[in-house]
């Protein structure tokens, strides 16, 4: 039941092993329980990825996490522990207000709405720093807005993502010292730096 098994042929097709009424259970072997989140967490990312979505909601209950045919969903502390695997793993961040403390319903996660990173952000920094150096803009300052809707940027594999996504990214780069913010409250932007 672990070998995961994905079409997405027409549209997504949950992977075999959502169907098998244990994987929605936490398992209590720590090796059993990791293999477990390893599953949930490429499951969440390859539906994200297919369906072209980055945000997945924890309140209410994203459908992903539930399968009604067998009748069975995953538990507060199943979705916990798969949101905890994500942040670990660095394909997932906390993006609401909610991400300080326990969710209202007490479902034992930290929020109510994750980005998920189905590309990791260094892959993002990566492509905008590219595109930042080919376009002769280290050194200089772009705005965030004009790095995810900007007519320089059209054609980019970043335009038209989320703003989140995008500071994600060059999050990574400020951490790299290939970028640094310039926070502005008329909107933030970025200076790119040579590395």
């Amino acid at each position: 039941w672990l070998k995961p098994v994905f079409s997405m042929a027409a549209g997504f097709q949950f992977p075999t092993y959502h169907a098998f009424p244990p994987f929605f259970t936490l398992q209590i072997n720590e090796d059993l329980k990791r293999k477990q989140l390893a599953m949930w967490g490429d499951l969440v990312c390859a539906y994200c990825q297919n369906k072209d979505q980055y945000f997945v909601d924890f309140e209410p209950v994203a459908p992903m996490f539930a399968n009604e045919t067998i009748q069975r969903k995953l538990t507060p502390e199943g979705l916990a522990a798969v949101a905890q695997h994500l942040v670990d793993t660095g394909r997932g961040v906390w993006i609401d207000a909610g991400s300080a403390g326990a969710s209202p319903s007490g479902a034992g996660v930290t929020g109510k709405r994750m980005l998920v990173l189905w590309k990791p952000a260094q892959q993002w920094a990566e492509l905008i720093y590219k595109w930042a150096d080919d376009s002769g803009l280290i050194g200089n300052v772009e705005t965030l807005f004009a790095l995810y809707t900007g007519a320089d940027t059209d054609g980019q594999e970043f335009f038209d993502k989320p703003p989140e996504l995008i500071r994600a990214a060059i999050d990574v780069l400020v951490g790299q010292r290939r970028a640094e913010w310039i926070r502005d409250p008329a909107g933030d932007s970025v200076k790119f730096l040579r590395a």
